[in-house]
This record gives structure tokens, sequence and C-alpha cells, in this order.
């Protein structure tokens, strides 16, 4: 195991320092240019093979090593197919350009020429196909992708905007239950170490942010968290106060680790189990509601793919269970990963390359039979919340209105970002405006002790739509109380006061739309006389 760790080391050291060595960025360097893009730093390696291109502009590895920068960038998805379209009209060329080829138009939402390409790929290879995701595979995906576009789900995008999200990869969000509190990791700038990792960017550290009316600045957790090299959150329980982390740092390797929080910091990690970590790779894991099963990827022997989804339960004495396999249903030859137990424990959310995925990873859904450890037939979630490109992880609210995801798009600030997601067709809680109207002069001390009954007689309330100017309701307050009463869906309002020989009272109002503990507001009115 040691021996491991000091591999992992030697090798960030290395590429580290190697990245260094290079001082004339002008100078085009075909050893520098294939390090870098070997260890996935596309964004470097990119600028280097530009140089090289420049220097031999018919070098088909140059084309083709640019071209896959662009690709697994997720940018200058044309100039990608216009490099690889010209690579294979020559008379000799490496046929994993027509798969790449393929790729982009995959990505892209092009179905058909992606099929054309991978069939065309596939007659080229004589039955040899290297590839992560097999071109047979990837033509099922596009199959699978022409239906789930056709009944797109009705789901709306907010990014967490420069308060939450960089230039940098921001990804795996997790949310508490009630919406309050969110753990993510990221490869910003000034992380713990500024070592840099083999793609380029820092190593990841885990940051939290809370929301009080707005999400405050995400902060770093401490270095009993965090260390100079990998740490990743991969889930978070409904109450958030557990926290499930996969390290990859000097002292752990691809294991799962658990932190709970005491008053307001998490405690040092602790190994989740011998019996959950193995000599293999633990990717990610999840807690129930409960803290009584744990489910977790593994690329353990014996499983149905590369790498599948097992459960543990916690036994009386403290220790966990044997791990099991969750089974054909969920596992497949592919790799499956990121299990997520929704807050009301029923319901199991992981990724899949498998199943019925319209591209790389896709999430997917199914019901939990607590007693028999049982799931029903997997669900892709749909599109626009899945793609032809990877999603890997969800997490949701109490109500299931509202998740959280990473997701790399156009508006974005960089690399991923993270977004808040809602389902529009579960119906958001309704909100109760409420309090009493007194008349009096301008504080609360002077309130007249004039019959309520004048007020109800006499004042009219409007609730206006603050966006698209138009009335919502009339309301008027009980004749006995003189308290009012509105019940609103999210949004922005503006609530108008009016009434004869009255002054005027206007005020806004925003809900917003998001998991809320508080289903009623408070807003005593005081109204003055017009004594003109």
């Amino acid at each position: 195991m040691f021996k491991k760790y000091f591999i992992f080391l030697s090798i960030l050291v290395y590429t580290t320092l190697s990245y260094a060595q290079k001082k004339d960025k002008s100078e085009a360097d075909k050893v520098y240019a294939k390090e870098l893009f070997v260890n996935q730093n596309y964004k470097k390696a990119l600028n280097e093979y530009i140089l090289l291109l420049k220097t031999d502009s018919t070098n088909l590895t140059y084309k083709h090593n640019i071209a896959l920068c662009y690709i697994n960038l997720n940018i200058e998805k044309l100039q990608a197919i216009k490099l690889l379209e010209s690579i294979i009209r020559q008379p000799k060329y490496d046929p994993n350009a027509c798969y790449d080829l393929a790729l982009v138009y995959h990505r892209m939402n092009r179905f058909e020429d992606a099929i054309k390409y991978y069939r065309i790929f596939i007659a080229l290879i004589n039955n040899k196909d290297k590839n992560y995701i097999p071109a047979t595979r990837q033509i099922e995906m596009c199959e699978n992708a022409k239906i789930l576009i056709e009944k797109p789900i009705n789901i709306s995008f907010e990014s967490l905007g420069n308060e939450i999200n960089t230039m940098g990869p921001d990804f795996r969000p997790f949310i508490s239950s009630d919406e309050n509190f969110l753990v993510f990791t990221s490869k910003r700038p000034g992380n713990i170490g500024s070592l840099i990792e083999f793609d380029g960017f820092n190593t990841a550290d885990i940051f939290s942010c809370n929301y009080e009316n707005r999400w405050g600045k995400p902060k770093r957790l401490p270095t009993i968290i965090n260390s100079p090299l990998s740490e990743d959150c991969t889930g978070l329980t409904a109450d958030g106060n557990t926290l499930v982390i996969h390290y990859d740092n000097e002292k752990f390797m691809g294991d799962i680790m658990v932190s709970d929080l005491k008053g307001k910091s998490f405690l040092r990690p602790l190994n989740a189990s011998p019996v959950i970590n193995s000599d293999k790779v633990e990717s990610a894991a999840c807690l129930t509601p409960d803290k009584q099963t744990m489910f977790f990827a593994s690329n353990r022997e014996g499983g149905e793919g590369a790498k599948d989804l097992y459960y543990s339960r916690k036994l009386p004495s403290g220790d966990w269970s044997e791990a099991i396999n969750l089974g054909s249903n969920i596992n497949t030859l592919y790799d499956e990963n990121f299990p997520y137990i929704s807050t009301d424990g029923e319901t199991l959310y992981f990724c899949s390359v498998g199943h019925n995925s319209m591209g790389g990873y896709d999430i997917f859904k199914a019901k939990w039979d607590k007693d028999a450890y049982t799931f029903s037939k997997p669900e892709n979630l749909g599109f626009p919340l899945n793609t032809s490109d990877d999603e890997r992880t969800i997490s949701f609210t109490k109500s299931g209105r509202y998740a959280y995801m990473d997701a790399i798009k156009k508006d974005g600030m960089g690399e991923s970002d993270i977004y808040k997601i809602t389902f529009n067709d579960i119906p958001p809680a309704y909100t109760i405006v409420s309090g009493k109207i007194s008349l009096g002069d301008t504080t609360l001390s002077e309130i007249s002790t004039i019959d309520t009954s004048l007020i109800s007689e006499n004042i009219k309330i409007t609730v206006i739509d603050k966006k698209t100017k138009l009335p919502i309701g009339k309301f008027l307050p009980n004749k006995i109380s003189a308290k009012y009463l509105v019940i609103l869906l999210p949004g922005e309002y503006i609530f108008k006061f009016e009434g004869k020989n009255i002054n005027d009272l206007e005020f806004e109002l925003n809900i917003p739309d998001r998991e809320s503990t508080e289903k009623e507001l408070y807003k005593d009115i005081l109204l003055t006389q017009n004594k003109l």
C-alpha cells in the first residue's frame, strides 16, 4: 500500500516539476506537449500543439491531439470537427479519428452524423475497439438520446453565481434537506498546498457555505479535512451533519472517510470501515438519512462491470456488515458511480454509463424497498438534466422540487459550475402572508383605537406581480379583527393598501422559490389618515 502512495506522490511531484521546466513559451516542444496531453492537462497541451502545428502544418498527430483537447475542454466543437474531417480525408490515418469525430457530433446532439462515423470506425478496426466506451455502445446511446430528447422534462437551471462558482472547476454539490447548508468540491486557485494536478488545475479541496437570505461566502474546510492533495465530497446526510469524503492523498488513496459535525466544525475524518475500503478504489459513497446503511462504488473483483455499487449495513455492535453487490438490476457491464439516497430514504440515485444513458454518465433513480433491499428498474432522469456528456451527481432538498448539481454550460464562469435545478412539475409550497392593519400616526406606539370595522370597510388590498405588473388579486381585511391574509406562491410582489381618507401604503415582498421552513410571514401594517 505504501508503494502505491509513493508512486502517486512521485508522479504528482514529477508532473508539477516537469511542467515548470519549460521556460520559452514560444518554443515548440513535442515531448513537453505529449507529456501534458498524456497527463490530461488539455489546456496547456492545446497551446503546445498549436505551436507545433505551425512548424508542421500537415502533421496528423498534432491535428488529432488538438481536436481531442477541444473535445475534452468542451470548447471549439466546430473547429474539432474541421480538424478531424481533414484527418480522415487522408489515405492513411488513425481510425480513432472517426470515433472522435463521431463523439463530437454525439455531444452536439447530431446523432445521425455520430452514428455514421461510429459505424465507419467499427468497420475500420476489425473488432479491436479499445475505447473506454465502445462504438457499439455509443450507437446505443445515440438511439437512447433521440428518444429522451423528444420528451424533455420540465426543469429550470439557476447558476449559483460568482458567490460560489469560480473560473476553475466547481463540482459535486450536496445540499441539506432544508436547503440551508451546501458542501462542494473545487479546484479553484489558492487551495491548500497550491499544487497543480495533472489536468493543470489545483488539487481539489472541499468547501461549505450557509444560506441566510442569500448564499454566504464559501469557506474551505479546515486542514483536518483538506490536505495539499485531493479531497472530494461524495455525500452529505439529509441533516447536514455527516460528510462522506473520497480521499486521494498521502495517507489514503481511493478510500472513503466519514466526518461528523460538532458545533460549527467537522471533526477529523475516520475510515468508513475496512469492509468498505479495500485494496481497490472506492470512488464514492453516501449514508442513508438514518445513517444505518452506506452505499458505495468500488472496482473490487466479483462485480458486474468495472465499477459497481454496493451496500453495507451497520450492525448492533457498531461494525459494518459484509459489503453486498446491488446486483444486475442496478449494476451493468459499464461503470456505476456516485450513489445518493433521497431525504426520505426511499429512492436511490446514481450515475451510470449503462442502462439507457444518452451519452457518458447519466443520472438514474430507482425506488428502494428497504426491507428486502431490492430496487425497481432504474429510470433515466431525462433531458436536459442529462445530456450526451457526463452527469455524475445530484442532491435533493426535502420536497424533491429542488436539486443541486454541476454542469458545463455556455453561460458558465469557466469549467464546471454549480447549479440549482427546479423541477417545475412539482408544485412549490404556498406561503401565507398575514398581519394586522392599524390606523394611527407614524409610529406603532401612537396607534389609534379607532373601531376596526372602519378599517375593514374602508381598506382595499391589491397584490401585484412585480415582473408582469399585473394584479394577481384584490383582498379585504377581516371585518372583526382587521387582519389580512394572502396566500402566495414564490415570486416578487407589490402590496398596495388603499382607502378613503387614507394615505396609500406600498411595499415589496420577495418569496424565494426554495425549500422553506417558514410557511407563514407576518407583517403588521400601520396606515395613516389623510387629514387634508
